[in-house]
């Protein structure tokens, strides 16, 4: 299998930019496996058809599905409504279900058997990614920063977005997915000893990124 590196973190910790960032470098595919839980949660929130079905039967539809009808079906929403607060309360719940979880993570582990054969590798981003999905990642990250700071930066974006959402509610809304994420009974966010820890508290993104990429290159050559 190609070498898979694994961005595991905490709401707002910066993981999603940070995996894309790497994989562009590195030549690896990106996978933001949160984004499929979004568009579970699209299908059953938006499409008619879908609407008001017990999980079940998504899961049922997400069966016969594969990860490319998952990604094509990626494509054709708008990223504003996948990212919408509406749908991230939506996909939360979507990954609390456990018959909805194994259908993901066994698609999240058919993209890190084979993420193409133009690239050397992938760089998968989530919550359990290291930890469950792709426990024989060479290389896995947990990044983390204080929640205040994790709400500084989601406002910012927010704000030029013209969005009205106030601080207070965005950093109250991080403490609660970190609350939720860690407690939740299906794959908690957790960490092991397999994980290097890079709190980005202090850090800009150009600091970072190259603090990972290092190790990312240690863990190839020493794997």
């Amino acid at each position: 299998m190609k070498p898979v590196v694994a961005i595991d973190g905490h709401a707002g910790s910066g993981k999603g930019t940070m995996a894309r960032m790497l994989a562009s470098y590195l030549g690896f595919a990106h996978l933001d496996s949160g984004g499929l839980y979004r568009i579970a949660a699209y299908m059953q929130l938006n499409l008619s058809q879908f609407q008001g079905s017990p999980p079940e039967n998504l899961v049922s539809l997400l069966s016969k599905m594969s990860m490319q009808d998952l990604l094509e079906m990626q494509r054709q929403i708008s990223e504003d409504v996948l990212r919408s607060d509406i749908m991230s309360i939506a996909a939360s719940s979507m990954s609390k279900l456990p018959e909805v979880r194994n259908v993901i993570t066994k698609f999240i582990r058919e993209f890190a058997a084979d993420p193409g054969r133009n690239f050397l590798g992938s760089v998968i981003d989530g919550r359990d990614i290291g930890s469950v999905a792709v426990p024989n990642a060479v290389c896995k990250i947990f990044l983390t920063a204080e929640p205040q700071i994790r709400a500084k930066r989601r406002f910012k974006t927010l704000k030029a977005k013209n969005s009205s959402v106030t601080f207070e509610e965005i950093c109250q809304n991080i403490i609660a997915r970190d609350q939720q994420d860690s407690s939740r009974d299906t794959a908690p966010l957790t960490l092991n000893d397999d994980y290097i820890i890079i709190n980005t508290s202090n850090e800009t993104i150009e600091e970072s990124f190259e603090k990972i990429v290092k190790i990312i290159c240690d863990s190839v050559i020493n794997r």
